[in-house]
C-alpha cells in the first residue's frame, strides 16, 4: 500500500513536470492591494463635465448675473402653470413633447435665450428650478399609470375569482334556457 502511494506520487509528480513544459504560468503580478488601489484612484478623478457650449455669463458682472437669473426665474414661474397644463395632455410624460412646447411658446424662446440649453449656467438652472418641477410631473404620471395598472389587474382578478368559483353555476345558468330545446326541436320537426 506505501508502495503504491509512493508511486501515485511519483506519477503526479512526473505529470506536472510534463504540464509545466507545455503550460506557462505567469509571474506574479502586483499585490491585490495596489491593484485596488490604482483602479480607485482612477475611480477618485472627477472629470469636469463638458458642455456643448461656452458659458453665456463670462465678462458678466455678478449684479448682470444675477439680474439675468431673476428674470430667468419670473420667466420660468409665469410658464409652470402652462408647462403642467401641456404635459396633462399626454397620458405619460414626454419630454419631447416640453422640449416643443418651451421652442413654441415666447417664454420659453426668451428662457432659452437667456440659458442657452447646453451651456453650464442652463445645467445649474436646470438642477435647481426646472428638474424637480419636471421630475414631480413625472412622478405624477408614472403613479397614475401604477393606479390604473393596479386597477386593471384587481378587476381581472376580482372577474377570475367570480368565474373560478361561480363557473359552473355561470354556465348552466346561461345554458338552462336552451337545456330542452334539442329535445322539443326534434320532438316537433321528427328529426
Amino acid at each position: 500500500m506505501a508502495r503504491r502511494c509512493r508511486t501515485l506520487g511519483a506519477c503526479l509528480l512526473a505529470a506536472f513536470g510534463v504540464l509545466s513544459c507545455f503550460v506557462s504560468f505567469p509571474a506574479p503580478q502586483e499585490s491585490r492591494v495596489a491593484m485596488k488601489a490604482s483602479i480607485m484612484a482612477q475611480e477618485t478623478k472627477q472629470k469636469q463635465p463638458k458642455f456643448k457650449y461656452e458659458s453665456q455669463l463670462i465678462g458678466l458682472s455678478p449684479e448682470e448675473i444675477q439680474a439675468r437669473k431673476q428674470r430667468a426665474l419670473d420667466i420660468w414661474e409665469s410658464l409652470k402653470p402652462d408647462v403642467e397644463q401641456e404635459m396633462e395632455r399626454y397620458q405619460t410624460f414626454r419630454p419631447d413633447k416640453f422640449e416643443e412646447f418651451m421652442k413654441a411658446d415666447s417664454r420659453g424662446v426668451a428662457l432659452f435665450e437667456l440659458y442657452k440649453p447646453g451651456t453650464p449656467e442652463y445645467a445649474e438652472l436646470f438642477e435647481e428650478v426646472l428638474g424637480p418641477f419636471l421630475l414631480d410631473l413625472a412622478k405624477g404620471k408614472l403613479s397614475e399609470g401604477l393606479y390604473q395598472a393596479i386597477g386593471v389587474i384587481v378587476v381581472v382578478g376580482i372577474l377570475a375569482w367570480l368565474f373560478a368559483f361561480f363557473g359552473t353555476d355561470i354556465v348552466q345558468g346561461v345554458t338552462s334556457p336552451f337545456s330542452g330545446f334539442a329535445q322539443q326541436f326534434t320532438e316537433l320537426y321528427g328529426f
